[in-house]
Order: C-alpha cells, then structure tokens, then sequence
C-alpha cells in the first residue's frame, strides 16, 4: 500500500497544512521542504520549494476541475454518473482526473458519454477518485498499489516512477500526472493525460 502519511496540522490562519514524508525528504501540502531551522527572532522558517495557497482561495473540487479548462468531458461523465454534486460537498476526496485530451484518446467524446450506460461511467469516473482522504504527491510511492479507489476493494492504481505516472489495472501504457497536488476545500486534484482502466 502507498503510505498515506500526510498528517494535518493548523495554522495560524485556523486552515490545515498537511505534513508528510517520502524517503528522508518532508512535504508540506505536497511542496517539498527544501531548507530546515533557519532561526530568526521569533522562530524558525523552513522553504519549501513552492507557493502553497490557502484552499479557501481556490475553493472546492467542483471549482478546481471548472477553472482547468481542460476537464470538460471529465465532468460530463461525473455529472451523467451523478457524482459530480458530491464534489461540492464537505466530504473529502482527492482525485486523479484525466484531460479533455485524455478522455478523447480514451473514446469520451461528448457524444459517447451521453449515450452511455450511467452504470459504465459510474464505475470509470469512480476510478478515478478515492474517498475520505487527501493524497499529496508525496503520498504515492514507487511501483506501489494505492489505496482503494471510490469503485471498492481490490480496485486500486499503481502508482510509478515516484508518483510521476498512474497505471490503472488494465492500461496498457502509465498515465503522467501533469499537475499535482491542486489543494481545495474538500480535497485534492492531480491532473493525469490518460483515462485509467479497472
């Protein structure tokens, strides 16, 4: 299993950051603590190697897919399985979602996903996303399985080159995440180029 070890901690904002560990690097919210212990006057700072921006700016994971420009087709298929509402909800989620690109290569036009089976999108979007719990890039290891996805037990994705690529249990080819850890409200999004198969 890939070790989910992003623990929460408040800050001074009342918001969350989540602290974890991959190998003897620390993370901050994904972000990679780079230098340690620097005194100064009142205290220590630590940097990290990027902005981390409070999610109440960003907003929920209905906001984040909405603003990509490149999750049309995704949230076709959520909102046909009658999951993307769920999205807006305090419930937490961390999501792997796959491109507009992605999901034509895969054969998700709009015009597909509107004729298919609810029951079929059902099970593909809900292997893409994984319930109650907010994995940062630094919770996904080298050639390890994921924890369960939302579709249920023994529906995991294999996660590889350090959490670089995604494979899902059929796919031929890995999918590369482009973009990691888009910290919202309610969880966490890592943007992917390939649709992953159960």
């Amino acid at each position: 299993m890939v070790a989910q070890n992003s623990f929460p901690r408040t800050t001074q904002m009342g918001a969350a950051i989540y602290i974890g560990k991959k190998d003897n690097d620390f993370y901050v919210n994904g972000s990679k603590i780079t230098s340690i212990d620097k005194a100064v006057s009142n205290g220590f700072v630590h940097k990290i190697n990027r902005v981390i921006i409070p999610p109440v700016l960003i907003g929920n994971l209905q906001a984040i897919l909405s603003r990509t420009g490149q999750h049309t087709l995704f949230i076709e298929a959520l909102t046909r399985a009658n999951r993307w509402v769920q999205l807006s909800s305090a419930s937490i989620f961390t999501i792997l979602a796959p491109t507009d690109n992605a999901m034509t290569t895969a054969g998700f036009t709009s015009t597909v996903i509107a004729s298919a089976p609810i029951a079929k999108l059902d099970s593909i979007v809900r292997y893409h996303y994984f319930n109650s719990t907010r994995l940062f890039s630094n919770d996904f290891g080298n050639n390890q399985q994921t924890p369960q996805t939302a579709l249920g037990p023994g529906r995991t994705i294999t996660s590889l080159e350090n959490g670089n690529k995604m494979k899902g249990k059929t796919n031929a080819n890995a999918a590369t995440v482009i973009l990691k850890d888009l910290h919202g409200i309610n969880g966490v999004v890592h943007v992917i180029d390939g649709v992953l198969n159960y």
